[in-house]
C-alpha cells in the first residue's frame, strides 16, 4: 500500500515508531540520536513520501515527541519519589 492508501494509524504508527526508534537511549547496539536529527531523517523520509508529510510536520512544529518526553519524565520521577514499601 501506498500513501493514502495506508490506514491514518499505520501512518501514524510508522513515524511514531521510527522517532522512538532513533530517540531510544536504552539500546545496547546504538546511541539516541538528538532530535534535531531525528528530525531532519524524519522529514527527508516525509520528502521521499516513505513516511506522511503532513504527520511528520505535526510532529516537529507541534513539538509532540518533547512533550512525550516530558510527561515520561514526570511519571518516572513521581514513581521514584514513592517511599518503598508504598504509601
Amino acid at each position: 500500500m501506498k500513501g493514502d492508501n495506508i490506514p491514518i494509524e499505520g501512518r501514524l504508527i510508522a513515524v511514531a515508531d521510527i522517532t522512538e526508534a532513533l530517540t531510544a537511549a536504552d539500546r545496547s547496539y546504538k546511541k539516541a540520536m538528538p532530535l534535531e536529527k531525528v528530525y531532519e531523517i524524519l522529514a527527508s523520509m516525509a520528502k521521499n513520501e516513505e513516511l506522511d508529510k503532513n504527520l511528520v510536520e505535526f510532529l516537529i512544529k507541534e513539538k509532540i515527541y518533547e512533550r512525550y518526553l516530558e510527561e515520561k519524565k514526570k511519571k518516572e520521577k513521581k514513581e521514584n519519589d514513592v517511599p518503598p514499601g508504598g504509601v
